[in-house]
């Protein structure tokens, strides 16, 4: 699940709209968690992609400690996890889905296209990793 890449796209509409900034790639997140774990799966994880924060404002473990949940993995650069690991974190649970549910549907009182940005985040993330890949078969 990637998480700030929703907040690197949406923020700049966030503030034009005085909604919350930094939130949507967490309760987007955080919504995916619950869908994994509604089914129940002994052996399976909700991974958190490469949740370390780019950009300024907020802080460097931001989506690590917002995104600590029982069955959930997250990946981070190294900067993140030197952050991460100068205080103590522990688990979290995760926010109620009436509450998640609260949130996209402001997010759609505020003609904000949540699955426009889900198309868009996801052609941009397959264009990349064709690419990345490309490059890994060349240097073979």
């Amino acid at each position: 699940v990637f998480v700030s890449r929703f907040d690197r796209k949406l923020d700049e509409t966030m503030a034009a709209k005085s909604l919350p900034t930094g939130q949507i790639g967490i309760m987007n997140a955080e919504n995916i968690y619950h869908i994994i774990e509604d089914f129940g799966l002994e052996n399976v994880r909700t991974l958190f992609a490469s949740t370390g924060v780019k950009g300024g404002g907020l802080r460097g473990d931001y989506y690590v400690k917002e995104l600590m949940y029982k069955n959930s993995i997250n990946t981070a650069p190294i900067d993140t996890i030197k952050e991460f690991v100068k205080e103590k974190a522990e688990a979290k649970n995760a926010p109620s889905k009436e509450n998640i549910s609260s949130f996209f549907h402001i997010i759609k009182n505020n003609e904000i296209d949540i699955n426009a940005t889900y198309k868009e985040l996801l052609n941009d993330g397959l264009k990349q990793f064709v690419t990345a890949f490309d490059e890994i078969m060349k240097s073979l």
